[in-house]
């Protein structure tokens, strides 16, 4: 399947469609700049809901046709790594016009407070702070839209006109600095994603042949060995091969909390030694790294607004008419052209488009550096609404990290050593838990594995191959079932004992006949208990699901607190609940870590991926946890709940305000300047407001 199709040519211009676009997890904006950035490519617009992408270039500087072609025979998974790899700067608005216009604004009232200086001086700087509002205005008359620029430039035109100047310049200084805060806030909300990637650019020291040789970051190999020292940034992701130290993990937890890391620990781009020396391996570096997918899928998300802000935008839009027809009826009627001007200045749209916004930049900003990525503000105020959490078992509530307990063989010709080899022989090369520890523990003992033929996964359930020309299968009781092999009654009586110890047990067959067993214990989560404690505590229904057996999940359910779950559930079942519970009136969320769980999690209403599990559950996930840690649920939760709680807070009192300044625009004695302070006063108390949300424990 080619990963660009022409639609539409002509001389310079092309036009191309692609599935992949749609879903890559790369913004519009670095796409667009990265076509940008190639010679003879002059402009590019991509619209990622539909997956169209419109290329102007110079026929004399570039042949599109290779260039696409070139981009059709990469793999997909090269593509999104070269885009992920091209730096694009996040865009924040220059605050140099507004803090301009702010200065123009308190320059001109003080001066229109001194009469000995002459009027048009004051008058000029009422002029030319009021420049940004009338252009606007006129912009979007152009474009057949009546704006809050729109009254604005009327009230300003009326004051400067009737030579009101002091209401006109503090009404600029008011515009300027609400625009102000606004652009420094959000360039706040933002500075830590520049945070986040400042490991760029510097250089590490690499072992190589015994001697420790400094070279750029950008020409380490996965596999070298970097060493890094005491006040050093680790560059990459990794694993302690040598050495120990104290590591400060802020940058990726929040929490100030050194963290000791020696020989097997993990470490991470972006964290700094306090103390100590460590030699890493390295298994990630650049783009690949956590913290740089952090800073992508934050810049990528952060400007997503929720679905409040459209609706309200919206009302507040269709606000602008009816204060236009009060202002001229006022006119008409009372011929007060103080009393039209404070009416005109009132508006229901710059407190929301100003303090929505920075409540969604600066919760999702907290939140990344405590670990937890919500891709956003859609996703911020679905997940504020949940009321039922569904959690996987294997990965999530325990910790994926499944432990061999027992290898059984029912032959007596059958040693452990050969079960364990066939086992693993059918394991070979599958990516799930289970598999890794089943072939670690054969390559432990040193067990050469089986070719294997033929091979049919059946996702959560089991495998079928042929080994040696033999058919064989591994799997639960439900494969087993599916594959009409019979298990006899006491083999059933040994494994219902595994079962109340807590253990899972996975069936060898060759043929119609159970040659062996293999169990497996998983350790639950620390945190799992007292994080289901707090959810409960806050009403949310929490419901477990798992492949495994009833016994088993009884036994996991019954320790962390869940009374509600479902065994041997496959994947297709697991969103076939999702979507029984949404038609139930529950707003869903869901909790997993693997492929097998990537159906689920796009069902449900907010889909949670652990952070270290597939990359298929991360893609679909709305929210994705760095750190495994389920606690982070719990935060992620109660942040949403409260920035929404200030969104909606903001949203009345700027009904409340303004509503309240019409009136006494309407019945007072009329004075702009009032109406100025109550409106735009207003929206600059909602912007500080909207900052407050923070991610922390209950």
């Amino acid at each position: 399947m080619k990963t660009l199709i022409v639609k539409h040519k002509t001389y310079g211009r092309i036009r191309v469609n692609s599935f992949y676009l749609k879903y890559l997890d790369v913004s519009k904006e670095t796409i667009e700049d990265f076509i940008k950035s190639q010679d003879g490519i002059l402009d590019v617009k991509l619209n990622k809901a539909t997956g169209s992408l419109s290329i102007s270039y110079d026929p004399n500087k570039i042949y599109i046709e290779e260039f696409l072609e070139l981009i059709n025979n990469t793999p997909i998974d090269v593509i999104l790594g070269i885009l992920k790899s091209h730096k694009t700067k996040p865009k924040t608005k220059n605050e140099e016009p507004s803090k301009l216009r702010m200065v123009m604004g308190a320059l001109g009232g003080v001066l229109s407070l001194t009469p000995v200086l002459p009027n048009p001086l004051v008058k000029t700087l009422a002029i030319l702070g009021s420049i940004p509002s009338f252009k606007s205005a006129f912009s979007n008359l152009l474009k057949g839209k009546l704006s809050y620029q729109l009254l604005d430039s009327l009230a300003l035109g009326i004051t400067i006109q009737r030579n009101m100047l002091l209401s006109s310049n503090i009404m600029n200084f008011f515009i300027g600095l609400g625009d102000y805060l606004e652009d420094k806030l959000n360039q706040k909300a933002r500075a830590s994603i520049e945070d986040l990637l400042n490991v760029d650019g510097e250089t590490a020291y690499i072992e190589k042949d015994g001697a420790k040789i400094e070279v750029p970051i950008e020409e380490i190999s996965i596999g070298d060995i970097v060493v890094v020292y005491a006040g050093g940034r680790i560059p990459v992701d990794g694993v302690v091969a040598e050495g120990k130290a104290v590591v400060n993990e802020s940058i990726l937890t929040g929490e100030d909390k050194p963290v000791l890391k020696d020989v097997g620990s993990k470490v991470y781009a972006g964290t700094n030694v306090v103390d100590g020396k460590i030699y890493i391996r390295v298994e990630q570096k650049g783009a690949d790294t956590i913290i740089s997918k952090i800073a992508y899928m934050v810049e990528s998300y952060m400007d997503q607004k929720p679905g409040v802000y459209d609706r309200f935008n919206k009302l507040a839009d269709a606000t602008v008419l009816p204060i236009l027809t009060i202002g001229i009826a006022n006119q008409l009627i009372t011929r007060n052209l103080a009393k039209t001007s404070s009416i005109l200045t009132i508006d229901y749209n710059t407190n929301l488009r100003v303090s929505i916004p920075i409540a969604v930049a600066s919760s999702i900003s907290k939140a990344s550096n405590h670990g937890v990525l919500i891709k956003g503000g859609r996703s911020l105020e679905e997940l504020s609404k949940i009321n039922c959490i569904v959690m996987d078992k294997t990965g999530t509530i325990t910790k994926g990290e499944p432990i061999i307990t027992d290898i059984i063989p029912l032959e007596e010709s059958l040693s452990e050593e050969e079960l364990l080899k066939l086992a693993a022989s059918l394991e070979q090369r599958l990516k799930h838990p289970i598999a890794d520890a089943i072939v670690n523990m054969a390559k432990e003992k040193g067990l050469e594995l089986y070719e294997r033929e033929d091979s049919d996964y059946d996702i959560g359930l089991g495998i079928s191959a042929k080994l040696n020309d033999e058919d064989y299968k591994l799997g639960s009781s439900r494969y087993m079932a599916n594959h009409k092999i019979a298990i006899p009654k006491h083999v059933k009586d040994m494994v219902s004992k595994k079962h109340d110890e807590g253990k899972t047990v996975l069936y060898l067959a060759k043929g119609k006949k159970i040659l062996g067993l293999i169990a497996f214990k998983d350790t639950i989560r620390e945190e799992a208990k007292e994080v289901i404690k707090k959810l409960n505590n806050m009403n949310i229904k929490i419901v477990m699901l798992t492949g495994d057996n009833e016994e088993v999940a009884q036994a996991i359910a019954k320790e962390v607190g869940i009374n509600e779950f479902r065994a041997r559930v496959s994947p297709e079942e697991k969103a076939k609940y999702v979507e029984q519970l949404k038609k139930e009136g529950f707003k869903v969320a869901m909790v997993g870590d693997g492929v097998n769980d990537s159906v689920a999690l796009s069902a449900a209403d907010v889909g949670i991926a652990m952070g270290d599990g597939s990359q298929v559950a991360i893609d679909v996930a709305d929210v994705v946890l760095v750190k495994e840690d389920l606690n982070l649920i719990y935060k992620a939760i109660k942040l949403s709940k409260d920035t929404m709680k200030v969104v909606n807070n903001n949203i009345k009192f700027n009904f409340a305000i303004n509503t309240l300044g019409m009136a006494i625009g309407l019945f007072g004695s009329g004075n702009p300047a009032f109406s100025v302070v109550i409106n735009n006063g207003s929206t600059i108390l909602s912007a500080l407001y909207s900052i407050t949300p923070d991610i922390k424990d209950g």
